[in-house]
């Protein structure tokens, strides 16, 4: 849950952002709250359910429940971000809202950030201080308290290409990057997917260490220190080897590989 702390005469306060045990960081750049109850939770269908908006600051609503189709309109927020395109790229949204985005194929190795939902962005960091490389794909993943994690990746798509098996991780939404793991155990690969659980471990998944589409790999990899270290948890998991693939966590922490 996240808040805006009000002063006492009912204005926003002002000054560094506060910690409610349990509720995450609440500051008053976070001034839209989504919440509900309701009075049932379980039961045998039909159920009828009564509930109770405790949004804050909220000036439309949507409901879904799971099982019906979304037909609300899609809508362009930039239709050119000022930077030079790219493909296989990695982004992130962090807690707070905004979005960070490092992208790849050119080579490149700089990082941007959204605050407006990608309406406007913001060059954070001309050089990350990883080598500059060109399939970085799925590899950024975000934990609990915003901090970023960034894996591997090569530096071209023709013969001779150096792949990576490094770490990188920051915390302060792109702005400054460090090294944890040089070298991190795994195969150095690009075109890996990876997830965050709701533990804050990672798990990656696949990827490829050769050019033009070989060297596929299908095994998983562990971390439960935000990339400092990492142990094989399977070394073939059943699906065929591949690269540029995708991957989601669910709620329950069980992972989904397309």
């Amino acid at each position: 849950l996240i808040a805006v702390p009000v002063v006492a005469d009912g204005s926003t306060a002002t000054g560094n952002p506060i910690q409610l045990a349990g509720f995450g960081t609440l500051s008053a750049f976070n001034q839209t709250v989504a919440d509900f109850s309701a009075n049932v939770t379980s039961g045998a269908a039909p159920l009828t359910v009564g509930f109770t908006d405790l949004s804050v600051n909220a000036t439309g609503w949507v409901w879904y429940f799971g099982d019906e189709s979304y037909t609300n309109a899609w809508e362009q927020m930039n239709a050119a971000d000022g930077f030079i395109g790219a493909f296989h790229n990695g982004a992130v949204a962090v807690p707070d809202g905004s979005i960070v985005y490092c992208p790849a194929r050119n080579p490149r190795n700089e990082t941007y950030r959204s605050t407006d939902n990608g309406a406007t962005w913001q060059l954070v960091n001309g050089s990350g201080g990883w080598e500059e490389r060109v399939e970085t794909y799925n590899s950024m993943v975000v934990l609990s308290n915003g901090t970023i994690v960034k894996m591997g990746g090569s530096n071209s798509t023709e013969p001779g290409a150096v792949f990576y098996n490094d770490t990188w991780i920051s915390t302060d939404r792109g702005s400054t990057w460090q090294l944890v793991n040089a070298s991190s155990g795994w195969t150095a690969r690009s075109n890996t997917a990876a997830v965050a659980l709701s533990d804050d471990s990672i798990v990656l998944t696949g990827g490829n260490f050769g050019v033009n589409n070989t060297d596929l790999l299908n095994d998983v990899w562990r971390s439960t220190d935000k990339g400092e270290t990492w142990t094989q948890i399977n070394a073939s998991a059943g699906w065929s080897p591949r690269r540029v693939h995708a991957v989601v966590a669910l709620a329950d922490d069980s992972i989904v590989l397309m």
